[in-house]
């Protein structure tokens, strides 16, 4: 699902304008960004997890010319799901 499909989503569910919805998305996405990029994590209750996650420094591999290359170390944000949020209700 893109993100015009996500906004479109909310129009119909909530009757709000289109702009404001997308106004309010572009916020929320741009939040996320900006404090995960600072090291911090966002919790959404029953949602899941937007974190920092640290990668490791690794040996990789240029495949177009066949040779090793570092990878150094980085920061990678990362989103991790409420189990809540996914638990399946069997009956």
């Amino acid at each position: 699902m893109r993100k015009c499909e996500v906004v479109r989503s909310i129009v119909r569910q909530t009757g709000v304008e289109t702009r404001d919805v997308e106004l309010i998305v572009e916020a929320f996405i741009s939040t996320v960004k900006k404090e995960v990029g600072n090291g911090k994590r966002i919790e959404i209750r029953g949602f899941g997890v937007f974190q920092p996650k640290k990668r490791k420094a690794k040996a990789g591999r240029d495949i177009a010319r066949n040779i090793p290359v570092h990878v150094p170390e980085r920061v990678e944000p990362s989103f991790k799901p409420s189990k809540q949020y996914f638990t399946v209700k069997t009956l």
